[in-house]
């Protein structure tokens, strides 16, 4: 994947999540994501989490996104994006963690919680 901005990201993110393209998300994912999907809380393979994304996305079909909030972490380690998605049976916050190398953001950690 070529190099990216923060926006690219955003970008990204927003239009795959309109689009119901989980995959597209999945690319961004980091060889392994702290994944919270509701209650649960796991550290999962970039494949487990993309099976985890899927399922979400088949029980609350997302019908927009919106970026709510950007913001770098208070280390500067990181950068985080919070996001409102409205599915088919309500809102669910989004948070994304993203930490770049070598001009690049992965998704370290991702939170859907109603």
């Amino acid at each position: 994947m070529p190099e990216q901005s923060m926006n690219g990201l955003i970008q990204n993110i927003h239009s795959s999540i309109n689009a119901l393209d989980t995959k597209e998300i999945s690319t961004f994912f980091d060889n392994t994501v702290e994944f919270t999907y509701i209650n649960t809380h796991s550290t999962l393979t970039r494949g487990h989490a993309l099976l985890i994304l899927n399922d979400f996305y088949e029980k609350h079909k997302p019908k927009s996104f919106k970026v709510d909030y950007t913001g770098s972490t208070p280390l500067g380690d990181g950068r985080y994006i919070l996001g409102s998605a409205l599915t088919e049976s309500g809102t669910f916050k989004l948070y994304f963690y993203v930490k770049e190398r070598s001009g690049k953001f992965f998704i370290e950690e991702l939170k859907i919680v109603k």
